[in-house]
């Protein structure tokens, strides 16, 4: 994997020859809708670590009982939401390591019905899209479809923009449903 399982590396830092305790080396993996793997490697010789998580951009971090066997379930994460999880070595003594972090976003969860979008809050411009939702398309430099303040219907509201031309596609795929589709009528 493009993952890595060795010690943290710095080129070019200074040398801190009085350092006894040493981080671990953390990954996040196999995330879902509601929990994600924390996989780490001894910095050294420790065996206790802390480990703590936030909604990313909260300070107020959560703190996990005492992992120890290299790897941690976080679970009862909520869908589509952004963390970080902070690590360190407890190396006894008081001696502790600087902390690692690491972000991740959980996986979008199904969208139940009635499922209204409205292109609305997302803002506007190239890069403006909803969230869960996936794009395709074959454009070279717009990231077509993206959502413009300019619509047919003359409202002010956010609508999805679509280029066309000879050869392009531009596909907007909406959220998962928590439900079979075949008997559901789309409206737009």
């Amino acid at each position: 994997t493009g993952l890595s399982v060795r010690n943290n590396i710095i080129f070019g830092g200074n040398c801190d020859s009085t350092a006894t305790c040493f981080a671990p080396n953390m990954y996040v993996d196999n995330i879902d809708t509601t929990s994600a793997e924390i996989i780490w490697v001894p910095g050294l010789d420790e065996s206790e670590w802390e480990l703590e998580y936030v909604v990313y951009g909260d300070t107020n971090w959560i703190p996990l009982a005492n992992p120890t066997n290299g790897t941690y379930t976080l679970d009862q994460l909520a869908p589509n939401t952004h963390y970080s999880v902070r690590m360190r070595s407890n190396c006894g003594g008081g001696d502790y390591s600087t902390w690692i972090t690491a972000d991740f976003t959980t996986e979008c969860g199904l969208a139940s019905i009635p499922f209204t979008e409205n292109f609305n809050s997302y803002g506007t411009g190239n890069n403006a899209f909803p969230d869960c939702w996936t794009k395709f398309n074959n454009y070279s430099t717009t990231p077509y479809p993206y959502i413009t303040a300019t619509n047919n219907s003359g409202s002010t509201g956010g609508s999805l923009y679509f280029y066309s031309g000879t050869a392009s596609y531009n596909i907007a795929v909406m959220p998962e449903l928590n439900v079979d589709v075949n008997t559901l009528e789309v409206t737009f």
